[in-house]
């Protein structure tokens, strides 16, 4: 006879299980900039610290001429803010920088103001991750200065295995 087994993750903390959507390994391709410019993306969710924080590891590649790739890399953590609700992010990116976000919740995922990429003639950026039947879609949209929030980049990651 055997003990409980372990579970695979831990439930998460009331206040971030709203994030579910973005547990799993994940990948997608998508348009930059022009929809004809592609780009491909791998995303890993799971909970971590007894569900309290939501781990996510991301690896984007960004083709560039005669075959070369620019890949970049990222942690991020979300975790439970001060005020109830409320969600707190940092991420650490491969060039050694940190980054904190203000995720806000939504009725079908989350939003939160991003930066502008780089090169492009916009005053802000806000990044849209909404849930789907297959993961998830990630819409990054730029304000060029007519508070017009407008698509920049569009990519949807679906479930591996599913």
């Amino acid at each position: 006879m055997s003990g409980p087994q372990p579970e695979r993750h831990p439930p998460p903390a009331p206040q971030i299980a709203v994030l579910g959507f973005l547990i799993g390994r994940m990948r997608g391709q998508g348009w930059l900039s022009d929809p004809d410019y592609r780009y491909t993306k791998q995303v890993s969710g799971c909970w971590v610290a007894g569900g309290h924080h939501l781990l996510l590891e991301m690896c984007a590649d960004y083709p560039l001429r005669e075959g070369l790739c620019d890949r970049h890399s990222v942690a991020l953590v979300v975790s439970p803010g001060a005020e109830e609700g409320s969600l707190v992010s940092r991420a650490y990116t491969d060039g050694g920088g940190v980054i904190d976000y203000r995720p806000v919740p939504t009725a079908g995922g989350l939003v939160f103001d991003d930066r502008v990429p780089h090169g492009v003639q916009a005053l802000h950026a806000r990044k849209i991750l909404r849930a789907t039947s297959f993961g998830y879609e990630e819409t990054l949209e730029v304000d060029r200065g007519d508070r017009a929030f407008v698509p920049y980049a569009k990519i949807e990651l679906h479930r591996e295995g599913e």
